[in-house]
């Protein structure tokens, strides 16, 4: 009969956190003595069967559901291939031989793919146990059929009941003789396809894990409880055995069966020493007990008891707690404390032991030497010397070897670790300190409390004007230091402001004090002098303001803030302001600039209306005319006027801020001359002639006209009569002439006015 195999391959999701750790690079004799023997066995000869892959070291169990966290495998496929959720399948058909021990077990059956763990072994106690767990890809389809992969334990040698043991399995459901299989640990129903009659058992579902369609690793879609499989046997004498497993009947749907590391062993009883000391093997007098711990691996339903010997220099029950040489562990317990102190004598004596020996059956198991030593636990204060103001001070006792935490007693009361003490004088202070250990010791410290230096400065409190130099001394100790770094015992200094200094005096024992003093600085007055006007003329005064000081005195001997001075020549004046007796000097000089004196020269006083005179002013720096809205420029030197009445013109001479005045009177002649400026010579009545008119009688004067070369064309003094716009008997022509009159009226005829201008002809 064949199996089908039907494989669904489903998208799942990998838990990263239940991984199975498989390292296949151990040889078969790694594997048994560094990963599967435990206490109380020794192991030779140890061989294989099978193929390579088929064994391995696995670890990182307790991340998964197996239920054990590391040890050994094997298996009927590859055994790194069993690192995989259950949800996946494992079926590797190897082509390996069968295991002729198993085949007498699942006769008419044959085996496939077998592998065979087998070696040599000497046990030092008479129960051998070890721990496992079979687990297959047969579960649970094929519960109750004929596939029924198999494994054993197979021990041969001494029987202790009798006889020999000859590739007896050990592999047994729980309180029977029956072997573990798939027909005898499953789910507790057969496989779909096969009946209930094909299995040995359905009774131990209790001792079956369900892995099928898991997430969880290992492969296996089903595997036991972690079992124990046990055998009597005599110790000191050799045995041997074969661990196997094969498929059956065909080479498909592996198997495999995990050994729980170094849980091959015999109940060989051991001591541990359970300590609080830093060295396990020593014990102090006086102080803590140690616990002896006597064990075996496994507990057993009856009493054990344990013989030891007991030797050494300590004296049984005088130097320690008395201990028996049969040491009994309860049933069903694997082990029993006996508590040991060592008795305090007040000897100071050499250090003594006490050694502890456990046999068995083959000789001698353990020796142990346990010290018993004079409590070396002491505690340290130092003697201190402070000064007075070196408080508070901490005292903190050093401990040698003991063992935290403490309790502290001092004989203040406190019972704190440090200690904070303000002494006044010279005292002993101490301390008794226990240790975790009940061990104590005492210490004390004499503190030793010197006086402070009296130290202070001369002068303490002093006033200077700024600027100024003083000297501070100060006393009353051998060394200084002054706030300035200075550790001279005298400094003189000029502070800007006012300044507390500070000075720390050391004595020969280290102790030190300080003192201060004060310099206040009265500001120096900063005058400010002001003059009303800085700048005067002959004859004005000035008003002269300080400010800046409390008093006063000027070089003029007035003592008031302000004063009037008139000089008539540039003048300095100086004052002197005072603060207490602090005091500055300012001079200011008042510049007097001299008058000018202004005269003004006319070209002309006697004008005609329209008529232009110049005018010239003298004797300032800068001028200023003003007068008449015909002034040329207000600000010249020289200007030209012409009023169109009389007027007096008056200019203002400067230097710098000094003025003076000069004024000359403008007569202007109320008499005008109307001169035509065109005319239209063609004799048709209608401004025929070119003539000149005025009011005034005229009393003498000339006309003459010109072309337009500067030739003379026309004459006369009579300056009633016109020209007629001919020369020499002809026309001119058309165009723009020149002339030139030259009159004094009848009223003044002493004065003579000029005009001239051009005139335009027209046809």
């Amino acid at each position: 009969m064949k199996k089908i195999l039907v494989f669904l391959f489903l998208l799942v999701p990998i838990l990263l956190h239940s991984q199975l750790y498989i390292n296949t690079s151990y040889i078969p004799q790694q594997l048994v003595e560094d990963f599967l023997i435990g206490p109380g066995i020794t192991v030779s000869n140890v061989t294989y069967r099978g193929q390579l892959q088929q064994f391995a070291y696995f670890s990182n169990g307790n991340s998964t559901v197996l239920g054990m966290d590391e040890g050994i495998i094997l298996c009927t496929g590859t055994a790194s291939n069993i690192a995989q959720n259950g949800s996946s399948f494992m079926s590797n058909s190897l082509g390996g031989l069968g295991v002729t021990e198993l085949d007498s077990i699942v006769s008419p059956y044959t085996t496939n793919d077998g592998a065979v763990l087998e070696f040599d072994f000497i046990p030092l106690d008479t129960l051998l146990t070890f721990y496992y767990i079979f687990g297959s890809e047969e579960y649970p389809e094929f519960v109750c059929s004929s596939f029924n992969d198999v494994f054993a334990f197979l021990i041969s040698g001494i029987n202790p009941s009798g006889g020999m043991y000859v590739d007896k399995n050990i592999a047994l459901v729980p309180g029977t003789d029956l072997p573990v299989a798939i027909n005898t640990i499953n789910p507790g129903v057969p496989g779909a396809s096969y009946s209930a009659s094909g299995c040995t058992s359905l009774s131990y579902s209790n001792l079956y894990i369900n892995n099928n369609n898991s997430y969880q690793q290992p492969v296996f879609d089903g595997f036991t409880i972690p079992l124990v499989a046990e055998a009597k046997v005599i110790p000191c004498q050799t045995y041997h055995i074969k661990l196997c497993i094969a498929d059956v009947t065909d080479h498909a749907y592996d198997s495999g069966v995990f050994l729980k590391r170094n849980s091959f062993l015999t109940n060989l009883p051991e001591l541990n020493i359970v300590t609080p000391y830093a060295s396990p093997d020593t014990i102090y007098e006086g102080c803590a007990p140690i616990d002896l711990v006597f064990s075996h691996p496994e507990p057993v339903p009856y009493h054990t008891n344990i013989a030891i010997g007991i030797g050494g220099t300590a004296t049984n029950g005088v130097d320690y707690t008395y201990l028996s040489n049969i040491i009994t562990i309860p049933a069903d317990s694997t082990s029993v404390s006996h508590t040991i102190y060592a008795f305090a004598d007040g000897i100071d004596e050499a250090d003594e032991y006490l050694i502890i020996n456990i046999s068995g059956y083959c000789g001698l198991i353990s020796s142990d030497t346990i010290w018993i030593k004079d409590n070396p636990f002491f505690v340290t204060l130092n003697d201190t010397t402070i000064c007075e103001d070196d408080v508070p001070l901490t005292l903190t006792p050093t401990i040698h070897d003991g063992q935290a935490p403490y309790n502290f007693i001092w004989n203040t009361g406190d019972d704190n670790e440090n200690l904070i003490i303000y002494p006044d004088f010279t005292s002993t202070y101490s301390v008794t300190v226990s240790d975790n250990l009940s061990c104590s010791a005492s210490a004390e410290a004499l503190i030793t409390v010197n006086p402070l230096p009296d130290v202070y400065i001369n002068p303490s409190d002093t006033s200077i004007c700024k600027n100024e130099f003083i000297t501070l001394t100060v006393y009353g100790s051998d060394f200084y230091v002054w706030s300035d770094g200075s550790t001279d015992s005298s400094i003189t200094v000029s502070p800007q402001t006012t300044t507390i200094y500070s000075v720390t005096g050391t004595d020969s024992s280290g102790c030190s004090n300080s003192a201060l003093a004060t310099v206040n600085i009265i500001e120096s007055p900063s005058l400010n002098i002001t003059a009303s006007p800085p700048k005067l003329c002959s004859g004005e005064s000035s008003k002269l303001i300080v400010s800046g000081a409390q008093t006063y005195l000027w070089s003029t001997g007035e003592t008031t803030s302000q004063i009037i001075v008139s000089p008539q020549i540039t003048t300095s004046y100086t004052v002197t302001g005072s603060i207490q007796n602090c005091s500055d000097t300012k001079s200011i000089t008042i510049e007097v600039i001299p008058n000018p004196e202004v005269n003004i020269t006319a070209s002309a006083t006697h004008l005609l209306a329209g008529d232009i005179a110049s005018l010239q002013a003298e004797g300032a720096n800068e001028f200023l005319w003003y007068g008449d809205n015909s002034i040329s420029c207000i600000n010249c030197p020289t200007i030209e006027v012409s009023p169109l009445s009389s007027t007096e013109i008056c200019v203002i001479g400067f230097n710098s801020i000094c003025t003076d005045t000069a004024c000359v009177f403008i007569e202007v002649d109320p008499c005008t001359l109307f001169i035509p400026n065109a005319f239209t010579p063609i004799k048709n009545s209608l401004n025929d002639v070119w003539q000149i008119f005025t009011p005034c009688p005229i009393d003498k004067g000339e006309i003459r006209i010109y072309n337009r070369w500067g030739k003379q064309i026309f004459y006369t003094t009579d300056l009633y009569s016109s020209w007629d716009g001919t020369f020499e008997g002809e026309l001119v022509p058309p165009g723009v002439y020149s002339f030139m009159i030259r009159y004094a009226y009848a009223h003044t005829n002493s004065i003579y006015y000029t005009r001239k201008g051009t005139i335009t002809i027209l046809y």
